[in-house]
């Protein structure tokens, strides 16, 4: 069996996808939380989306060595609750923005 991960520089970590997801389905992924967090937001006016809709991820990284919140990704993907209850969301179909700011998004490892 492969495992998807997905990882964040902007967190500071790496998540394997939920366990017992479907074959067929996109993986969800369930961040470290309380320390590394996921809201799923509408960029325009800051609010949360609805479960199962895409938005913007904004990231949230919050530990004794490094207070990090609210920091704009430039990623989308599709809103879910956290599997454990726990705070922030989980995040499936992570995809780039077209543009970020007024800057075209090129992809690419850094």
């Amino acid at each position: 069996n492969f495992v998807s991960i997905f990882g964040s520089t902007m967190i500071f970590c790496a998540m394997p996808e939920r366990p017992g997801s479907p074959a067929d389905e996109s993986p969800v992924f369930d961040p470290p939380s309380p320390f590394s967090m996921f809201s799923v937001i509408d960029p325009e006016t800051g609010k949360n989306v609805p479960y199962g809709e895409r938005g913007q991820v904004l990231t949230h990284h919050l530990t004794r060595n490094l207070f990090l919140p609210n920091n704009l990704d430039r990623d989308t993907g599709i809103r879910h609750p956290h599997r454990l209850g726990l705070p922030g969301d989980a995040v499936s179909e992570f995809k780039p923005v077209g543009e970020f700011g007024a800057a075209a998004v090129v992809e690419g490892v850094y």
